[in-house]
């Protein structure tokens, strides 16, 4: 956000200038380079358009479950516990939060970096998850 992004956008916030990408992409701090990953939209009634959390996986508990049994009784020599729908879930929300998420709000893109995703998706405060609020942009 801090260094300007081809073909993105520049906001300034009070004197400070914020570069975004281009619409349904992000800049890959790992490649270095911008990576489609498009708009996600809950709905296509503009009204319904907000953010809502994404629910774990159905058989996430269980996968996670069988990894902290596996974890207690794991040896130096053992073989890393797998499962390729988990491995798969990290990448995808590890990729989001280093590199930025957008969804529709109200009819209109909304960009969130990557630690303002993990917040909104992740963090609990002390009245359960946080809602999205535009002010928060």
């Amino acid at each position: 956000m801090h260094s300007e992004i081809a073909q993105g956008s520049c906001l300034d916030i009070q004197g400070l200038k914020c570069h975004l990408p281009p619409v349904g992409y992000v800049y890959n701090v790992v490649t270095k380079e911008l990576e489609y990953i498009g708009v996600h939209y809950r709905s296509s009634d503009i009204d319904a358009q907000v953010w809502e959390r994404f629910p774990l996986p159905s058989w996430y508990k269980e996968v996670t479950k069988k990894e902290d049994e596996y974890l207690k009784k794991k040896k130096d020599d053992d073989i890393p516990f797998y499962d390729s729908r988990y491995e798969e879930y990290k990448k995808q929300e590890w990729m989001r939060r280093l590199n930025g998420f957008w969804f529709m709000s109200y009819g209109q893109p909304v960009y969130l970096t990557g630690l303002h995703y993990l917040f909104l998706q992740f963090w609990q405060i002390d009245i359960g998850f946080p809602d999205f609020r535009e002010i928060d942009v």
